[in-house]
């Protein structure tokens, strides 16, 4: 199965707590992911 994504070393937090350290991960083409939770998207209006 190929692969269409690919990460690595993925770190996410909130001021001085990380709550994600070194996460990494590949998706196949008939496979699905879902992150949930909230603040994982910073944006600016």
């Amino acid at each position: 199965m190929p692969v269409v994504l690919n990460v690595e070393g993925i770190s996410s937090g909130y001021g001085d707590s990380m709550v994600i350290r070194g996460l990494s991960l590949s998706l196949g083409a008939s496979e699905s992911l879902a992150v949930l939770g909230s603040g994982l998207i910073k944006y600016k209006r």
